[in-house]
């Protein structure tokens, strides 16, 4: 993600919603993991 941040220097909003977007991504596919680690996922996806 640095590197990305140091890419896009001048358009901070575009590195933010990148992390936005992938932070939401991560909490969806925790959704669909077991505590175990083993991820389930749903091919309805």
């Amino acid at each position: 993600m640095a590197d990305h941040e140091n890419r896009f220097a001048k358009q901070p909003e575009k590195v933010k919603n990148w992390r936005k977007a992938l932070s939401q991504l991560r909490h969806l596919t925790r959704e669909y993991c077991k505590d175990d680690g083993i991820c389930d996922y749903n091919k309805d996806i």
